[in-house]
């Protein structure tokens, strides 16, 4: 089945980074709901890339996910620190564990291309004057960046697993 992938849309006033696939007939399948001839569901599947979130993917798209449901999967990573029972984790540990989850997902991170989507405003395409925080700022985005593209490499994965009929934001 045919999949359609929009390109990233970022906002960095709200640090959110967005992508839809469509995958198969979901604009006829859509409107078939709205004739109220069908029923579709929408999930919401939180993702900070690690195994057991990839396992919750897997079984989402493969068991639950019907033809023209929505599945949200959402990359849920503290921005600030994450905590490791009473110890914070470094920023740099939490790059370096983001970068192996994509590597293993198959995302070159050396080789990622960030295209700016005309009509946001994406921080990484404005590379003028980088102070302290305009620098945390973009690698922020880099992140989420990365983030998309692994969920988007492992869903199109699962998806292409399945014969259902698929479509929604990652």
């Amino acid at each position: 089945m045919e999949m359609i992938v929009s390109p990233i849309t970022s906002t960095p006033e709200t640090q959110r980074v967005v992508r839809t696939i469509l995958r198969g007939e979901y604009e006829s399948i859509v409107k078939e709901a709205e004739e109220g001839n069908k029923r579709v569901q929408k999930y919401l599947v939180a993702t900070d890339l690690s195994g057991e979130a990839q396992h919750a993917l897997e079984c989402t798209i493969g068991t639950v996910l019907g033809d023209g449901d929505t599945l949200m999967a959402i990359y849920a990573i503290d921005r600030d620190m994450v905590e490791d029972g009473d110890k914070i984790v470094p920023d740099d540990k939490i790059a370096g564990e983001l970068s192996s989850n994509a590597a293993a997902m198959g995302t070159s991170l050396a080789a990622m291309n960030m295209p700016h989507t005309p009509g946001t405003c994406s921080p990484i395409s404005n590379i003028g004057d980088v102070s302290e925080r305009s620098s945390e700022r973009m690698e922020g985005e880099r992140r989420r960046f990365i983030a998309v593209e692994a969920i988007t490499r492992l869903v199109e994965k699962l998806l292409g697993e399945s014969r259902r009929n698929v479509g929604g934001p990652l």
